[in-house]
């Protein structure tokens, strides 16, 4: 369904552009990675063909970890040593996932397969695996979002070696990988020819689909929430994006979110924290927030963080 992630989604096929001309600049270009315990957070900045990717730790001043590129969808490191991101020339072009040494800020190439893209790295719980999507065909603008078409899953070494394609289903829109916590499993949503999403759960050892759920227009992008998932949905308020409980087996979806809202790409940490991008004033300028299950956002980086020059 969609992917990192730039702001990679299915949702974002529906998303008007119209209005985000008006005032401060979009942050369009926004994408987020918390570390396995949420001390570290990760984001890109927007807008535009190169953008930054920014990194804090706990209440330490951010700093920008590299720029030059354009970067998509971070990945911390159980360790908090390195991360993990596609990088390339601009949003549209191919992308390669590079990793990044925390501390000094020096990059390598992670993995370069010749004429596709790699996108979306997401680090398993044990910290030895790494999920990520391969895509075929480049991005092209539509109907005032991004398109992604002909995606698989694929899964490495932390280190890049043993890559190995898992799925063979040219999926479009996938959506950022997401691990189980117990890390046998990845789960992601995309959309089927029809239109419709799906979410898929694939048993990352045997490659064999272990769970496929049809979801209601504009919904996917589903992240592990114990036993449950948790996914955005505008189910009840077309346009407005909630994070929401979503039980694999009843196919009952729980807002977690009471007010309307706009948010995207859920992640957890492994204590079970939630968080999400959110655009309070649906103008496309986004922060992270950490969610309550009670139904309280928390803003963890503000709007301003985004900008091109924090």
């Amino acid at each position: 369904m969609s992917p990192p992630t730039r702001i990679t989604t299915l949702v974002l096929l529906s998303v008007a552009l119209t209005g985000c001309a008006r005032g401060p600049v979009p942050h369009d270009g926004a994408s987020y990675g918390i570390s396995p315990d949420g001390a570290i957070v990760a984001w890109t900045t927007g807008p535009g063909a190169n953008n930054q990717l920014m990194i804090r730790s706990g209440a330490a001043k951010p700093r920008i970890l590299a720029k030059g590129q354009y970067y998509d969808a971070p990945a911390i490191s159980s360790d908090g040593k390195t991360v993990l991101v596609g990088a390339g020339k601009n949003y549209r072009s191919r992308l390669t996932i590079v990793s990044i040494d925390v501390a000094t800020g020096k990059s390598v190439t992670w993995i370069d397969t010749p004429g596709v893209s790699h996108y979306a790295p997401a680090i398993s719980p044990d910290g030895k695996r790494v999920a990520f999507r391969v895509g075929a065909k480049s991005r092209s603008q539509s109907q005032g979002g991004l398109d992604w078409h002909d995606f698989d899953l694929w899964i490495a070494d932390l280190d890049g070696k043993n890559a190995r394609k898992v799925t063979d289903g040219k999926f479009s829109r996938m959506s950022a990988p997401r691990w189980s916590p117990d890390g046998s499993r990845v789960a992601f949503s995309q959309v089927a020819p029809d239109g419709l999403p799906w979410l898929w759960e694939v048993d990352v050892a045997t490659g064999k689909l272990v769970r496929e759920l049809k979801l209601k227009n504009n919904e996917g992008m589903p992240a592990y929430l114990g036993s449950k998932f948790v996914i955005v949905s505008d189910r009840e308020t077309f346009g407005k994006y909630r994070i929401g409980e979503l039980d694999p087996e009843s196919g009952e979806f729980k807002p977690i979110i009471a007010e309307e809202g706009y948010f995207l790409e859920p992640q957890t940490t492994t204590d079970g924290r939630l968080f999400a991008l959110e655009d309070v004033h649906h103008t496309m300028r986004f922060r992270i927030s950490e969610i309550d299950l009670k139904g309280t956002a928390s803003e963890v980086v503000p709007e301003s963080a985004f900008d091109q020059t924090p």
